[in-house]
């Protein structure tokens, strides 16, 4: 569980990492509003290609360990590189439109990449058990907590009423997209020897989208058969109730 836990965060976290970035991206950018093209830039693509992937789950199977793998494995490495252009353009010292087209570019692959990570993540998790899915709901909630908390701490250290300089809001834009590479690395490591060999040991496995137990020739459990001649009906047990009615009143 501590692994989906771990997942759950680490795919979240991109998104939290651009968000400390934003005093940085609004400073640069002054009339453009920073947050409004992040939100936007990264839900939609997450919206559109989420459902496309929740569409190929139903009618194809796409849950074998490799491609798990490839889907886990890949959307990670894509978060780490996606972070990394974007701390390379904090410590450039971009105008204001280069660096937006860079925020917003890297913020639909992060947002497409981070649909296919989260439907494999959680049809996953959703295949091993209810408290699996649980782990990756905390791990969702652990990130954004932290995060806000890291942006408190920010906002109070940079003291009331001073706006730092603006190299020193890069360096910290960068430190912050650095520091979410190293996570998204952790993330890969995680999946690769903590959670995948469980998912190649596991029976559950196997099952793809819809149909596929039928298409792979998978059986079904066996059924205990019901003798209900000898289970009686629903009037003889509703017989027998208020007969023990009956009898109760009268020894009262």
């Amino acid at each position: 569980r501590w692994a989906f836990g771990v997942l759950g965060a680490g795919y979240l976290a991109p998104y939290h990492g651009y968000l400390l970035s934003l005093d940085y991206v609004g400073t640069v950018a002054e009339d453009v509003p920073a947050g409004f093209i992040m939100s936007v830039t990264y839900t939609y693509p997450l919206l559109v290609v989420f459902l496309l992937v929740t569409l190929l789950r139903w009618y194809f199977p796409l849950s074998s360990p490799k491609l798990y793998s490839i889907q886990i494995s890949g959307s990670f490495a894509v978060f780490a590189a996606m972070l990394m252009l974007f701390a390379g353009a904090c410590l450039r010292g971009l105008t204001a439109r280069p660096l937006i087209f860079i925020v917003g570019t890297t913020l639909v692959i992060v947002g497409m990449a981070d649909a296919v990570v989260q439907s494999a993540i959680q049809a996953l998790a959703a295949r091993f058990g209810p408290e699996h899915i649980s782990a990756v709901m905390i791990g969702n909630g652990i990130v954004g907590c932290v995060a806000s908390a890291v942006r408190i701490a920010v906002k109070l250290g940079s003291g009331h009423g001073s706006s730092p300089p603006v190299e020193e809001l890069a360096r910290k834009a960068a430190m912050f997209a650095i520091f979410t590479c190293l996570v998204m690395v952790a993330c890969i490591g995680v999946w690769l020897w903590g959670l995948l060999p469980s998912v190649r040991r596991s029976a559950v496995i196997p099952e793809g989208g819809r149909g596929d137990d039928a298409a792979a020739g998978a059986e079904l459990p066996e059924t205990e058969d019901v003798d209900f001649s000898r289970e009686g009906t629903v009037r003889d047990g509703v017989e027998e109730a208020q007969q023990v009615l009956v009898e109760l009143g009268r020894a009262e």
